[in-house]
């Protein structure tokens, strides 16, 4: 049985209805280096490093239903993951991460008042490379 979350995420207008008919192709790049780390203060050398890149490409469009406004988008990422020195045993390894589609709904929305009331619900598709014998993957295989 997969596990269950409940979350809050939303960030300064994220709760703002869009007018319908509005379509949306987004880009985003994220490089994350990681590498020595830090113990009760001290630095700790770990003589290695990991580095993840990952592209990703969303496409969102914004309609009615039934007259409430409502947004719907996929997102798709690849990515690479790379690791050097004491981590080189982790391999690297790339390819597609887990696609996730979102779509938000408000029953609530006046734009006069500038109120708002939504609804949204998130769900990731396990798309992405996976190699149980990999310890660094690009999916989560959930």
């Amino acid at each position: 049985m997969p596990h269950i979350g409940n979350a809050i995420d939303l960030h300064p207008d994220d709760i703002i209805a869009p007018p319908a008919d509005i379509q949306q192709i987004q880009v985003n790049y994220q490089r994350s280096q990681r590498g020595d780390g830090y113990f009760n203060g001290n630095k700790v050398l770990t003589g290695g490093e990991l580095v993840n890149t990952q592209t990703q490409f969303k496409y969102g469009r914004s309609f009615e239903l039934n007259t409430l406004p409502a947004y719907f988008y996929i997102q798709a990422p690849l990515t690479e993951i790379s690791s050097s020195g004491t981590l080189s045993a982790s391999s690297t390894n790339s390819g597609a991460g887990d696609t996730t589609l979102a779509f938000a709904l408000w029953p609530y929305a006046n734009r006069e008042s500038e109120k708002y009331m939504g609804f949204a619900g998130y769900l990731t598709i396990p798309t992405g490379t996976y190699d149980s014998q990999r310890k660094l993957n690009a999916g989560d295989n959930r």
